[in-house]
């Protein structure tokens, strides 16, 4: 091992799907919100010593593939991958950081909802947009 490294990650395999449907067509389809792969990641380092002790690195990724959504129009949200990465800097109790999310600045959906207010729009849904590449500076406190 390596003092001040850390790693984890996980991943999933969902095998969900429409055992009984009231509707005959969605029987045996994938079930809706549910992605077949996901896959996450961190990664960070903390120096242990000398001038830059107490500075610590970090990167990590999220992967998820296509996402069947209302099931009667079987649409399909995309797979996608995304980048995260920190900076930060620890002393006694206080830590302050500089995230960055969606490094790549990839477009992906972070979901959908039926849009029963204009239901002759194909897909007829409500796709919401995830953000795009931000940054988040914070100030932590450890008691």
């Amino acid at each position: 091992p390596i003092n001040g490294f850390s790693i984890r990650g996980g991943y999933t395999y969902t095998h969900a799907k429409n055992k009984n449907s009231l509707d005959p067509k969605t029987t045996g389809t994938r079930l809706r919100y549910a992605p077949e792969h996901q896959f996450n990641y961190w990664m960070d380092y903390k120096i242990q010593d000398g001038f830059f002790k107490n500075l610590g690195l970090g990167v990590g990724a999220y992967y998820e593939s296509n996402t069947t959504t209302y099931t009667p129009y079987a649409y399909t949200l995309p797979a996608y991958f995304t980048a995260d990465g920190t900076v930060y800097y620890t002393f006694k109790n206080i830590r302050l950081g500089l995230n960055v999310n969606n490094i790549t600045n990839t477009e992906y959906y972070s979901s959908s909802v039926p849009n029963f207010d204009s239901p002759n729009a194909f897909p007829p849904l409500l796709v919401t947009p995830a953000m795009g590449r931000n940054y988040k500076i914070s100030i932590g406190y450890k008691f």
